[in-house]
């Protein structure tokens, strides 16, 4: 069994979902400390031929507090802002029309646990983009917070039973394979290969944008080519 680890985000870039679709099992990173320039709560969308930042209110963000203990801000017009942002950014695109109630749905979650909300969009465009991944929340697997780095990802490995670890690429300097091949577990990185698709008729392709921006642009039939561009090191 193949398995991932990562913090919840909200509406990520495709990588976060190329990750998804190397492993089996995926453990959303719940229980550890808010990262308030992080892309836990924020990511950008392509708005005028620019990227843009858009941020979801959390209220008490604090690096002090763990994701599993923050909530979204009671103010209910951030929503409607949000969504209205995207509509005016992607309008024109040529699959808004099946893209925009999705988003909808997902903006529009009842549940303002932080931690519940960004699972219930990941879990939902997992689904749409048809990835058959076991998903799990790190704060209900009761692995101990007292077990740091690579220690506390062995713990989730042997209690999901993995064989194999697959880290982003941005872990290749925290993790050696060593320490997991003395538990019989196999560790790889995932290099994201972002595959172009056109945009607009005036620019060149911007990568690593929200996954909004990936479903403005591409059918459902793209989608298995957009997943599988990447490289295992």
């Amino acid at each position: 069994m193949k398995l991932a680890i990562m913090q919840p985000y909200f509406l990520p870039y495709i990588g976060y979902f190329q990750l998804m679709h190397a492993v089996d099992s995926f453990v959303f990173l719940d229980d550890v400390n808010f990262i308030r320039r992080g892309w836990i709560q924020r990511n950008r969308v392509l708005h005028q031929d620019k990227p843009l930042l858009f941020t979801i209110p959390v209220n008490g963000a604090s690096q002090n507090r763990k994701i599993c203990e923050l909530e979204l801000m009671k103010d209910g017009k951030w929503q409607g802002k949000l969504l209205r942002l995207f509509q005016h950014s992607y309008a024109k695109a040529p699959t808004f029309d099946a893209t925009f109630p999705l988003l909808e749905e997902l903006v529009n979650h009842p549940d303002r646990r932080l931690n519940t909300f960004l699972a219930n969009s990941l879990k939902r465009l997992a689904k749409h983009l048809d990835l058959p991944v076991q998903i799990y929340m790190a704060s209900e697997l009761g692995i101990s917070r007292e077990l740091s780095g690579a220690a506390r990802i062995l713990a989730f490995c042997k209690s999901l039973n993995a064989k194999q670890y697959i880290n982003s690429i941005g872990g290749l300097e925290l993790y050696q394979r060593e320490a997991f091949a003395k538990d019989g577990i196999e560790l790889s990185f995932l290099k994201s290969l972002p595959k172009p698709y056109r945009q607009s008729e005036s620019q060149t392709f911007l990568p690593n944008l929200s996954v909004v921006d990936t479903l403005m642009f591409n059918d459902q039939a793209s989608f298995p080519a957009l997943l599988s561009g990447y490289q295992l090191v």
